[in-house]
């Protein structure tokens, strides 16, 4: 979609371009609201603050602050980044990896992730290392390491010799662009797995 017939996800539908209607009111609020989910609040805590959003609401008429304020009740978190970020502004997230640096210390060898956020928009971010006999690992780093500027290092201790690194192993996630998430022999990313969908049936005042 071109940006110059982009718009918030908060702007009324009678205002957004028709050509982009379709990826304003449907693709981007379902990749958002996957990525919320998986990356940001996880999956148990998100689902319970949408089926209390369903009970609370129902039959009224809620605002998307209410359900805003519902998520935050349910993650503990202040989550104004993502909702500033994602849904009341135009740009886009892109997360970059710059360069892998080995270093040897008298404990074992470290990895130097060096890490750019590209856009105003910040994400917690998760990485998949690649070894030399074949076996990976993650590690995930919180939204706050972006508090204090747009570059991070990560220090991370490794055992064995780093061939790769791949940011991003799940393809859902909302990056931008993928040609600066990967590094040396990187990972495959991850197959999408089939949506599902468990329905409960639940009393409703």
């Amino acid at each position: 979609m071109e940006q110059k017939i982009q718009s918030p996800l908060m702007t009324p539908a009678d205002r957004i371009n028709p050509e982009a209607l379709g990826a304003i009111g449907y693709r981007k609020p379902g990749a958002v609201m996957l990525a919320l989910r998986n990356h940001v609040v996880g999956a148990d805590k998100f689902d319970k603050a949408f089926r209390e959003y369903i009970q609370r609401w129902a039959f009224k008429h809620p605002t998307p602050a209410d359900f805003f304020r519902t998520v935050e009740n349910h993650s503990g978190d202040d989550l104004a980044w993502f909702w500033r970020g994602f849904f009341y502004s135009t740009d886009v997230m892109d997360i970059g990896l710059e360069k892998v640096i080995m270093q040897q210390r008298g404990d074992g060898a470290r990895a130097v992730v060096s890490l750019r956020k590209l856009t105003s928009i910040p994400f917690p971010v998760a990485l998949r290392l690649k070894f030399e006999d074949g076996t990976t690992a993650d590690f995930r780093l919180p939204v706050q390491i972006w508090a204090a500027g747009d570059s991070y290092d990560a220090t991370i201790a490794v055992k064995k010799k780093l061939v790769g690194v791949r940011l991003w192993p799940d393809p859902a996630v909302p990056d931008w662009n993928a040609s600066n998430d990967t590094w040396g022999e990187a990972p495959p990313v991850e197959k999408l797995a089939p949506a599902t969908l468990e329905v409960t049936k639940t009393a409703v005042p």
